[in-house]
């Protein structure tokens, strides 16, 4: 899910909850919109790339993408973690159930593309629907989008299910593999 999503729904739930969390609803906005922070920091230290735009553009890249590093405000354990402060330190707490809010949108998110990705296997049945070839292994296939701004983002008829060759070859020549 994208960081404009998150910010949006971290704001939402916040002003929503306002009057049962008051001040600590700031908090709870903070953890759902900023959790992606984490991601910026590996960034960071990995590319020693202070840059924001850079970081976007390489999470938006194909090799960003693919990458699978968990992130610290990602991990599982983060949002209990942070919840059980939640008597002693109520910020805390709600930083912690902000944080959760985002994990569960991260998680409907890529639920969401995992039921597009079988639905695109079905549909290539095991070819490249670029260049036709069959695939010795699924896995390898990836998916892409062909809609514009306006059109779901969600809607098979808007992808296609290339092989890691085709794939490679139109990002490279968009300069997205990065």
């Amino acid at each position: 899910m994208n960081q404009r999503a998150h910010m949006l729904s971290g704001v939402a739930a916040a002003v929503v909850l306002t009057p049962w969390l008051r001040w600590r609803a700031v908090a709870l906005g903070c953890g759902a919109a900023f959790a992606d922070l984490d991601l910026y920091v590996y960034f960071a230290l990995r590319h020693r790339c202070l840059s924001p735009r850079e970081a976007i553009r390489y999470f938006t890249t194909l090799k960003g993408s693919r990458e699978r590093a968990i992130k610290l405000l990602h991990h599982p354990a983060v949002p209990f973690a942070a919840m059980a402060f939640v008597r002693s330190s109520p910020l805390v707490g709600s930083f912690g159930v902000g944080v959760a809010l985002h994990q569960g949108l991260d998680y409907w998110g890529k639920r969401n593309f995992k039921r597009l990705c079988r639905a695109l296997e079905e549909r290539s049945g095991g070819r490249c629907e670029l260049c036709g070839m069959p695939q010795l292994d699924i896995r390898l296939m990836e998916p892409h989008f062909t809609g514009g701004m306006s059109d779901g983002d969600r809607d098979a008829r808007n992808w296609l299910f290339d092989c890691r060759r085709c794939n490679e070859q139109r990002n490279s020549a968009k300069g997205t593999l990065a």
